[in-house]
């Protein structure tokens, strides 16, 4: 009976202050300074269009003063819809000649 007690004395302080006994969610809080920079970034690819991915976060630098990795800024991008492949010029294949032999 004692340890009954116990056990449930132990169980219930456990409990969160709002009465909720489900376990708290895991790992650390996710923060960026992505979160309010939207407009800051399309208009930055809007600019410049063709640039690297290092170009955009060091002119996200400049503009905003956080510096965001190249990882982040590429999810966040991929969050956005924009994408960042360029297009690559091809030439145009010479025809060749048959010849006869």
């Amino acid at each position: 009976m004692v340890l009954l007690k116990v056990w449930f004395k132990n169980w219930s302080s456990n409990s969160s202050p709002e009465g909720n006994l489900l376990p708290k969610k895991r790992g650390k809080p996710r923060f960026s300074h992505l979160a309010n920079a939207e407009v800051e970034v399309r208009a930055l690819v809007a600019e410049y269009p063709d640039s690297t991915l290092i170009e955009l976060s060091e002119l996200l630098l400049q503009r905003t003063g956080n510096w965001v990795s190249r990882t982040a800024l590429c999810r966040y991008l991929q969050k956005l819809g924009l994408t960042r492949k360029k297009k690559h010029g091809t030439v145009a294949k010479l025809e060749q000649k048959e010849c006869k032999s």
